[in-house]
Formats: structure tokens, sequence, C-alpha cells
């Protein structure tokens, strides 16, 4: 059987940081929202990747572990990755971490609270210390986000099939 197929009942949990992953030094302030606007490139960049990871998975969870989740509600953020980024036809739910926490620990704890993630990976450009979740983590730089589409795709194809 291929990988593929092992994949295709599975839910994939993307967990996903807006600074420095979607922001990057070319982010003006938005128009739209509370914030900066998210990088064009890095919107379409997410947008492609999405459309590649739909064909191996049967859900696809974005799971917002942004600091913005400290100043907008969910609903707010919900919207701008909906409404305003059109996200919507890529991803299946939009879920949260809890506040109040290390990120990593929020991330730990929404884990424990799904069970087994099917599979998962860490879109953020902060450093790890977790031994499990640096196996799953695609870190960008701050400046740059997740421009480098070659890059960032094959990091996350290499990370779904360990």
């Amino acid at each position: 059987m291929d990988r593929k197929t092992n994949m295709e009942d599975k839910i994939l949990y993307m967990y996903l940081d807006f600074d420095g992953v979607l922001t990057t030094k070319f982010s003006v302030s938005s128009k739209l929202h509370p914030g900066l606007q998210f990088d064009d490139v890095c919107v379409d960049n997410l947008k492609a990747i999405l459309i590649e990871l739909k064909n191996l998975f049967a859900e696809i969870t974005i799971v917002v572990i942004s600091d913005w989740r400290y100043d907008l509600s969910r609903d707010q953020l919900k919207y701008i990755l909906i409404e305003k980024y059109g996200l919507e036809q890529f991803i299946d739910r939009i879920e949260f971490t809890d506040k109040g926490n290390t990120r990593e620990n929020e991330i730990k704890q929404h884990l424990a609270m799904i069970g087994e993630a099917d599979a998962f990976v860490i879109l953020d450009d902060m450093r790890y210390r977790d031994g499990l979740l640096i196996k799953h983590l695609v870190r960008t730089r701050a400046e740059d986000g997740i421009r480098a589409y070659e890059d960032v795709r094959a990091c996350i194809m290499q990370i779904l099939h360990k």
C-alpha cells in the first residue's frame, strides 16, 4: 500500500503562527484588520501547500498558535483567515490552542486534548526545545515567513513522510 493511501483517511493538524510566518518584513499595517497585513506571497504559498495536502489528507485543521489570540477574539481570527485571506476552501476547521502557557506547552496540551494526532506540522519562527515538537517544526525566518515556497513545502513533506 502506498503512503498516499495510508494518509487519505487521516486528519492533518497544522499549528500556525502568524508573525514571522504569514507576516514578514514586507508586511504593512492592515486596512482590513488589526495588526499587520499578511504577506501576499506567504498567503499564496500557504494556499498552494494546503492544496497539495488536501490531496493527501481527509481533513486539514488549522490550529492557531499566534500571539494574535491575546488581542483578537476567536471569531475575529476566523474572519481574518476565512474572509480576508480566503482560506475556507483549503481547510476543514480552525481551532485554537488555549492561552496562558508557553507556546510549546499549549501545543502539547492541544495534542493531548485531541488524542493521538494522525499527523501534525508546526509553522513558526520561534525556537522550540521539546524533542517531539522539533521533529514537526518548520521554523521560518521572521523576515521572510513562508516566502521560500519550495523549501517550506519540502520541509513539510519530509516531516509528514517520516
